[in-house]
């Protein structure tokens, strides 16, 4: 994972932008000097030089190690989010950060969560200020001094009387590489924003993405749920609250009739919801204002007016209360039991769906994890070429989007990326190592890690739409003209996503550093690539396609989302 974050951090620095991927991974050691000076206070500075990169480096991993135990001891969504940006936010020393998605249909920005307001949702047009900028050029945004920088809005500091100073924005792309928002932190309290701060808001970025897309995945599921509700019982309004055992409290997790950016939270203790919550059992109110045990503070702040409730409680499988289900305002007459039997059946669904998304996001990780563990099993046999399979699966999936692959197609391709080099576990270290030029003994022993690939990984399990991923990965030496291995198949033989890692995997060889050779520009690497595809051997229009995703450059001020 560290080669991971260092990557993406040196690519943004030297690009400008996030997913730049000409950029390559720099050796953890310093090069040595040639000539050593005589001078020992030079000596001195260096060492001292060293000393504090090292407790820079040490910052950095214990704000890792602290992000990483968040996300393994707290796997509710409504209080993840909020714990994992308030620890960017305490590690960077600053006085606000938000986490901003983004809404397409309305072409705006909205805080999923706003360190310092409790309730109410900021929301921002995506062609107005830095957080905006910062999604729509999908570039690092640091700034000194906010009312310096022409992008900078200062609408929120005049209508709340805050006062902006610093401001870093980091966008945010799914696991598929989507762009889904931006994370926004505000005065740094001992100056300026570093680049140690965008390296550590990047790799914390890779850590929270999969919690961030499954809350978005439970917003959808919430809507079709209510959709289906009103189809049956004809009523204004309704409410899915959770709970939060941390606060004590029922947050809304949706509420129809609310203004954008409105929330309800409410004491387990007050109103007609909490009691539900409490008891376990469903409460039939015909007149809410007659009844004691109503709260009409939420009436108050909203202006709308509650005539009669069904409520029903939402448990899991333990019988343990996970939230609450709430119709307001049936149209004609009061709630009946027809109407009782119709929402508590929903909120069986519901509380089934909530479970299923725990584990299915459960499920997901611990794959993930697996294959991660699998990829770094091979950089474990040569620190040199520590990181190729996440290089070759960052650059594969680059081309596969260009491409206009679906996210169920790159979900594969990445997979595959990832793995495709497993084989070599069992390929001798001496051979892989070598510096010099193989013999004809030794690169027939490298040619068989393509066929210990795919035995391996057709002997794992894998879920029908990753069937295909032991001969993808096992294809990636292929060449259209039958001159590749192990098989000697041909163009129309070699599945896509083959000819897709095949071009990755030659690129990162050629750009990065190896026992035989040492990195060449990306330049000559394509001079390479080119030669390959008049050869007949690798697929020109996906060398073309990599040769745009490295040298492209993002404008600002024209940026295509």
């Amino acid at each position: 994972m560290v080669v991971s974050f260092r990557k993406r951090w040196d690519d943004a620095l030297r690009s400008g932008t996030v997913f730049r991927l000409s950029s390559k991974l720099p050796s953890r050691r310093a090069p040595m000097s040639e000539h050593r000076s005589s001078n020992q206070s030079n000596d001195v500075f260096d060492y001292k030089k060293r000393i504090a990169l090292l407790e820079a480096e040490n910052t950095l991993l214990r704000g890792f190690i602290d992000i990483g135990r968040t996300l393994g001891t707290e796997h509710r969504f409504e209080k993840l989010i909020p714990m994992i940006i308030e620890k960017i936010s305490l590690h960077l020393n600053c006085e606000r950060s938000t986490l901003f998605m983004v809404d397409w249909q309305k072409g705006q920005l909205w805080s999923q969560y706003a360190q310092g307001l409790t309730t109410q949702t900021v929301t921002i047009d995506l062609k107005i200020g830095l957080a905006g900028a910062s999604f729509l050029s999908d570039r690092i945004i640091n700034v000194t001094d906010a009312y310096e920088h022409h992008m900078f809005n200062p609408y929120f500091d005049h209508t709340t009387g805050f006062r902006t100073r610093s401001v870093l924005c980091v966008p945010i792309r799914s696991e598929q590489h989507r762009p889904i928002g931006v994370i926004q932190l505000l005065n740094r309290k001992t100056g300026s924003f570093t680049q140690d701060d965008e390296r550590f808001v990047l790799s914390s970025i890779e850590e929270f993405t999969p919690a961030i897309e499954q809350g978005r995945l439970q917003t959808d599921q919430v809507i079709q749920w209510f959709q289906h509700l009103r189809s049956t019982i004809d009523f204004e309004r309704g409410t899915l609250f959770l709970y939060d055992p941390e606060t004590d409290m029922l947050v809304s997790r949706y509420a129809e009739g609310l203004k954008e950016g409105q929330s309800i939270r409410l004491d387990l203790h007050l109103g007609i919801a909490g009691r539900v919550a409490v008891t376990g059992t469903h409460m039939n109110i015909p007149d809410a204002y007659a009844d004691f045990r109503f709260d009409r503070r939420t009436d108050d702040q909203t202006g709308f007016h509650t005539r009669n409730i069904l409520c029903v409680p939402v448990s899991n499988a333990k019988g343990e209360i996970v939230g609450v289900l709430q119709a307001i305002n049936k149209k004609r007459g009061a709630f009946t039991d027809s109407d009782l039997n119709v929402l508590t059946s929903m909120a069986s669904i519901i509380a089934i769906a909530v479970e299923n998304a725990v584990l299915f996001t459960e499920q997901r990780n611990q794959f993930k994890s697996l294959l991660q563990v699998m990829a770094a099993s091979i950089d474990a046999k040569d620190t040199l070429t520590a990181g190729h399979s996440e290089i070759v699966e960052n650059l594969s999936l680059a081309i596969g989007r260009k491409l206009g692959l679906t996210e169920e197609e790159l979900d594969v391709l990445s997979v595959a990326a990832l793995l495709h080099d497993y084989g070599k576990i069992g390929i001798d270290d001496y051979i892989l190592k070598k510096p010099g030029k193989l013999t004809p003994e030794e690169y027939a022993q490298i040619q068989k890690h393509v066929d210990i690939t795919y035995h391996i990984l057709s002997k794992m399990y894998f879920a029908s739409n990753y069937r295909k991923v032991p001969i993808i990965a096992a294809s990636h030496h292929e060449r259209l003209d039958g001159s590749g291995y192990s098989h000697g198949s041909r163009d129309a033989d070699i599945p896509l996503m083959g000819k897709i890692i095949a071009v990755a995997d030659v690129y990162e060889a050629l750009t990065a550093n190896r026992h035989y050779r040492n990195a060449m520009p990306p330049e000559k690497a394509f001079e390479i690539l080119k030669d390959e595809v008049s050869k007949g051997k690798l697929d020109g229009k996906i060398v073309e396609t990599l040769e745009s995703c490295i040298f492209q450059t993002t404008d600002p001020g024209s940026a295509d989302p």
